[in-house]
């Protein structure tokens, strides 16, 4: 019997270390599949080849840590796996597609790591464990991990204290027992490991392969970067009007459900073109300054306010910002109208087209850029009121945006009617609150024979 189980053969056997790598080469091929059937660029399938490596080998590592804990007599340790983390961070960076192959794979090769128990009850009852755990960390939807705390929760954690009493029951093994109550322990431990390591791994996956990662943005959201600083030095009165838009942008983008983060670092940003020609903006000037418009024809001033479009644009391209922030600056005027320059140049010649005093655009594309050019045109307009009262500015933000509308400028992004509400009042109130009435104090009438009486 022991000569028929090979207990006699002194030769070794390579068997399990073929399948193994059958399995290598099976993972291998259905990622081929994966990648070819989502035709996406060469560059992006790259990268998601690369994080799913890397989540990969980092699962792998951690499994094989405990299965030697484990062979270590630190019974049922192996149950503390983080079985929904490489599941979760692939569905929230790549696609439930990714999530649900590397749950399977990483469920298969948990029985070559624990090849010990190979052939017993428990062996099968761990691969269906981890199986069944991690794809409960398919189940989140794609938006940042920090922000779907009690989602994730139940996904990977409460699931998996109903899984694993379900298999201590098919185990035969007493339930109210210090060993049963340790492995559901064990379980549920490992479920909130799992959410607490995405969360603390996510915002450097973000850092690798998005350009909206919260540590970028929080970088460039520091006053001592360089275009900042030079924002604030040479362009006061620009730096704080990006401040005012950034504020009234991620309230109101925030308020739609979009990323206020990204709009408010872009805002920061947007108009850093001024740098160029700074005294040719109005809110640099300071006061009793001559215009410096009024020297120019309208044509010439129109080159110069188009221009710091442009000037941006090459600025952050300079600076390497991502592609979103430039974006923004680009679209920030959409293809408006340069109504005042515009008129005055009609003056002079009846000739003159409306597209030659058009912003080149492109239209926003997103919520976030339709939300900014919206703020960005308020605030300016608002902050030019001789008198901005409540009503004079509800009835202002409604009219500009019913004047976007019907000029098509809102036609290439998704933000709806009922957002644009929402925007709205958003911004009403922003502006309500900053440019407020103020109580005029009166003046004390200075007297030389003041008495001081008992």
């Amino acid at each position: 019997q022991m000569k028929l189980l090979g207990l006699l053969d002194a030769k070794p056997s390579y068997q399990m270390v073929y399948g193994l790598a059958l399995l290598i080469l099976a993972q291998a091929l259905v990622l081929f599949y994966l990648g070819k059937s989502k035709k996406d660029p060469s560059v992006k399938q790259g990268h998601e080849i690369t994080l799913y490596a890397f989540t990969m080998i980092g699962a792998l590592l951690i499994l094989k840590g405990l299965q030697l804990m484990q062979n270590a007599d630190i019974s049922n340790v192996s149950l503390l796996y983080p079985t929904a983390l490489a599941p979760v961070l692939l569905t929230a960076f790549i696609s439930r597609r990714y999530g649900i192959v590397s749950n399977g794979f990483l469920a298969a090769f948990s029985v070559f790591v624990f090849k010990a128990d190979t052939g017993t009850s428990f062996s099968i009852v761990l691969a269906l464990f981890y199986l069944l755990s991690g794809m409960m960390g398919t189940m989140i939807t794609r938006k940042r991990i920090a922000s779907q705390f009690w989602n994730t929760f139940i996904w990977t954690t409460l699931f998996n204290a109903l899984f694993i009493s379900s298999f201590i029951l098919y185990l035969n093994m007493p339930f109210f027992t210090k060993k049963s109550l340790l492995m559901v322990a064990f379980a549920l431990a490992g479920g909130l490991l799992s959410y607490f390591l995405a969360v603390i791994l996510s915002p450097y996956v973000e850092v690798l392969f998005e350009e909206n990662a919260v540590l970028t943005l929080t970088e460039l959201e520091n006053p001592n970067s360089p275009l900042l600083k030079e924002l604030v030095t040479k362009a006061p009165g620009t730096y704080h009007h990006s401040l005012m838009v950034a504020n009234l942008s991620a309230n109101a983008v925030g308020a739609i459900g979009g990323d206020s983060l990204f709009a408010r670092v872009a805002c920061y940003y947007h108009d850093v073109g001024k740098l160029r020609h700074s005294l040719f903006f109005v809110e640099n000037l300071s006061p009793g300054m001559e215009n410096p418009h009024d020297l120019l024809t309208p044509f010439e001033s129109k080159e110069i306010i188009f221009g710091h479009v442009s000037e941006g644009i090459k600025m952050l391209e300079e600076a390497k910002m991502p592609q979103t922030i430039i974006d923004i600056c680009a679209q920030h005027h959409g293809t408006t109208l340069m109504k005042f320059f515009y008129i005055k140049a009609k003056e002079l010649d009846p000739e003159v087209k409306e597209s030659d005093f058009r912003y080149p655009g492109p239209k926003p594309q997103t919520k976030e850029a339709a939300v900014i050019t919206i703020a960005d045109s308020a605030e300016a307009a608002v902050r030019s009121m001789s008198n901005p009262s409540k009503k004079a500015i509800e009835e202002f933000i409604h009219q500009l945006i019913n004047g976007r509308i019907a000029d098509g400028q809102f036609d290439e992004c998704d933000i709806s009617m009922k957002e644009l509400k929402i925007v709205e009042h958003s911004i009403c109130e922003g502006l309500n609150g900053t440019f407020h009435s103020r109580i005029e104090y009166p003046n004390f009438k200075k007297t030389t024979d003041l008495k001081v009486t008992e």
